[in-house]
């Protein structure tokens, strides 16, 4: 593996995001002279990298990546190593609400990203962050074989950027890898994100702000891992000898009853007391089940997870308690 090396150039785009922060620190770690890059920088989406206390260490450019032109100036200017596209709409729920803008913010700066590489003529290597989505119900745990049934326009964009990958790296002998991620999650994580409301929810429950908690479907179970530890794997997938495709999750996963009852019990509540379901949260064709076998990252990148589903909550619930403790 690389590092140490302060000439390695890392070009993150949406590095303002949970991945993105995250991923920023981990490499800041290793020696990497990063590059963030965001379509517009706000002083609400600088806070992840003030939390993790890299405001200062990361080159922040306001750009736009659906500019062919503009990206090939930037890859001809920094010269980047890798280069890790974590921007786009990540909202299952909103990409039902809007799927035209889902699909553009998805799959056009994958592309641009993939032909402007292309056309440098540079050995840059390209991460292509995967959805566990894209399997729809798995009824055994998927890996890099499974077939995609992807049922939201969330999932149909990321199964056509996952095929134009594997386009360049076959056709164009490009090193671009993808990970297959499944639920990851962090205290960074928006309220919109299930963890993130059910975790925060019993908090303030706990603390007498808020009497009751509305929530959509029980009866579904997820692989949910720990963001920070995904990173890793992140990174891991372009240090690989040949590009390729690697489930990212932990191979463990809960129900949304386990998980919801889990949370409450850390504030000693019994969340039957507190939760309504609510018939306009449910989504549309909604994933039931979502299991991974991750066996493929372990034995090729020497990656495992040590945090599952009941684990990410001790660690969530822990910060709140503590929210001067480090995001780790």
């Amino acid at each position: 593996m690389r590092t140490n090396n302060s000439d390695l150039v890392a070009f993150i785009n949406g590095v303002t995001g949970q991945d993105g922060s995250l991923l920023a620190r981990h490499l800041l770690k290793l020696g990497y002279k990063v590059i963030g890059l965001s379509r517009k920088v706000t002083p609400e989406n600088k806070k992840n990298l003030i939390l993790l206390g890299i405001f200062d260490a990361v080159e922040l450019l306001e750009f736009d990546v659906h500019s062919l032109s503009n990206l090939l100036t930037l890859i001809d200017g920094y010269r980047p190593a890798e280069i890790y596209e974590l921007s786009g709409q990540s909202s299952v729920a909103n990409s039902f609400i809007n799927p035209e803008q889902t699909q553009y913010s998805i799959i056009n700066a994958a592309k641009n990203w993939l032909e402007a590489i292309a056309k440098s003529g540079r050995d840059v290597k390209f991460f292509n962050p995967a959805s566990s989505d894209c399997f729809g119900d798995t009824l055994m745990p998927a890996d890099e074989e499974t077939m995609f049934n992807p049922l939201s326009p969330y999932a149909e964009a990321k199964q056509k950027v996952y095929a134009l990958v594997s386009h360049y790296r076959k056709d164009f002998g490009m090193y671009c890898s993808s990970g297959i991620l499944f639920n990851h999650e962090s205290n960074l994580r928006p309220l919109s994100f299930f963890s993130k409301k059910i975790i925060m929810g019993a908090h303030q429950i706990a603390k007498g702000n808020l009497a009751t908690l509305e929530i959509g479907n029980l009866h579904f179970s997820r692989d949910w891992g720990w963001a920070p530890e995904y990173v890793e794997a992140i990174h891991l997938s372009l240090q690989a000898a040949v590009p390729g495709n690697y489930i990212i999750a932990t191979g463990r996963s809960i129900c949304a009853e386990q998980f919801i009852d889990y949370a409450f019990s850390k504030y000693r509540l019994n969340w039957r007391d507190y939760c309504m379901e609510s018939q306009t949260l449910k989504r549309p064709f909604d994933i039931q089940v979502s299991m991974a076998n991750p066996a493929k990252a372990q034995t090729l990148l020497g990656w495992k997870a040590d945090t599952d589903g009941f684990g990410v909550i001790d660690k969530m619930t822990d910060y709140l308690s503590h929210p001067s403790a480090d995001l780790d």
